[in-house]
């Protein structure tokens, strides 16, 4: 039954109390069930045929080609908090409509990734259609003008009549969306889901991190103050993020900090506090050992079952195995990197690995005592760690080979964040 003559339609779809109140259809119901004794019928073919009126009747209205009105005339993207959700009912109606047109050959089944990556273009394009709809048909016209909004961003037309920016990093070794990124709007709802979607991936990383994944795909316009803004109102960070305190003036940088020696040469380490895996039926303590580069800042992760020296060595000897031996290691006062270090200084001088590490003496310092602020550059990688965590995790408990997974995830997210105000300049 159509819309205009279903009088449940009128709740479900939304109606004000005074309409209802005056309305005949819920009154006393479709005027052929009173005064007809032959009831009207009405196949599929014909409720998709009035669903194609409708909006022929709004293209005309509008004055506005066909390729103008999209999914959004179907699905309104206002009443969507979660990009993936939004994603996953476009992909059931397109199904739906394809399974009414060709009965004989029904999609069912889990969500492809086509389907998904189908439904992104189907809202990207929308939204371009809706908030530059003169830019794009002044690009289709035969002479078009360069405005303002055109020439900063080269704004051009691609094959699908996808709105892209022109960059000036045509030669770069790079995929074509990064040289040429989709343009969206900051006043569209489906820039704002972006934005939260890629932030939750990022594990609800910062403002620069959030701009520079979402600057590989897509070109926002005054994008900092937009993700800066939205990020401020994220109710995951918002809960265990506390107010900024002010800190002390900093003194010079060390000199080992501003050296220009090879990655890992000069090494920070120190552990997370205790996480819990699900091992069996109850609970099990395990660490996370950090250990960073002072002058590249770049993130080692590994995982330690308990904070005996024992386990300490053999996470270490994994890092320098992958990373390389160390010339100086910083850690604070630690119980188990004091002794560590006594057994690290036997190991050094032993007769065995005299003529092995010859070249390479490693020397372990330890910061004064009482003075926290000499391990600051990887107190703070610490504190983002813990941060991923709380946010990824919360309270659930996971087996110790998914933890593993997210440990990996989680120095890969911080090897990847800028370490300085990136600037991104489309001339």
């Amino acid at each position: 039954m159509p819309t205009d003559e279903s009088p449940a339609d009128l709740l479900t779809r939304g109606i004000s109390a005074k309409q209802l109140k005056s309305s005949q259809l819920w009154l006393h119901s479709p005027s052929w069930l009173i005064y007809t004794d032959q009831w009207p019928t009405w196949s599929p073919a014909d409720v998709v045929h009035l669903q194609n009126v409708a909006i022929e009747d709004a293209q005309e209205t509008n004055n506005r080609p066909a390729e103008t009105c999209g999914i959004h005339i179907v699905i309104d993207v206002s009443r969507y908090s979660r990009l993936t959700k939004l994603f996953t009912v476009i992909v059931y109606v397109h199904r739906f409509g394809h399974n009414l047109k060709h009965p004989s050959d029904r999609v069912i089944g889990p969500i492809t990734a086509k389907e998904l990556s189908d439904a992104t273009m189907l809202w990207i394009k929308a939204s371009q259609q809706l908030e530059y709809f003169d830019k794009i048909i002044n690009l289709m016209s035969k002479s078009p003008k360069h405005t303002l909004l055109v020439r900063q961003l080269r704004l051009f037309l691609d094959s699908r009549r996808f709105l892209c920016c022109g960059e000036r990093i045509h030669n770069a070794l790079i995929s074509e969306l990064a040289k040429f990124p989709y343009l969206l709007s900051p006043k569209h709802q489906i820039t704002k889901l972006l934005v939260y979607a890629t932030h939750e991936r990022l594990h609800h990383a910062g403002v620069s991190s959030t701009i520079t994944a979402i600057r590989q795909l897509y070109w926002i316009p005054v994008i900092r103050v937009y993700v800066r803004k939205l990020l401020r109102r994220c109710v995951t960070c918002l809960r265990l993020i506390g107010k900024p305190y002010r800190p002390p003036d900093p003194p010079p940088l060390p000199k080992v900090r501003i050296e220009d020696p090879t990655p890992f040469s000069v090494c920070g380490v120190d552990f997370t506090g205790a996480m819990y895996v699900w091992e069996g039926e109850s609970g099990k303590k395990v660490y996370i050992c950090l250990l960073t580069c002072a002058t590249t800042r770049a993130v080692h992760l590994e995982m330690v079952l308990d904070m005996t020296v024992n386990s300490f060595m053999l996470e270490f000897w994994k890092f320098t195995s992958r990373r390389s031996l160390p010339r100086t290691m910083m850690s604070n006062n630690a119980s188990t990197y004091l002794a560590a270090a006594d057994e690290l200084q036997e190991l050094l001088t032993s007769t065995s690995l005299k003529q092995a590490l010859e070249h390479h003496c490693m020397v372990w310092e330890f910061i004064p005592k009482r003075a926290p602020w000499y391990d600051g550059f990887w107190e703070w990688l610490v504190e983002l760690i813990k941060q991923a965590f709380k946010k990824t995790l919360g309270r659930r408990f996971v087996t110790l080979p998914i933890l593993e997974t997210i440990v990996v995830e989680v120095e890969a997210t911080l090897n990847d964040r800028p370490l300085t105000y990136v600037s991104y300049c489309g001339s």
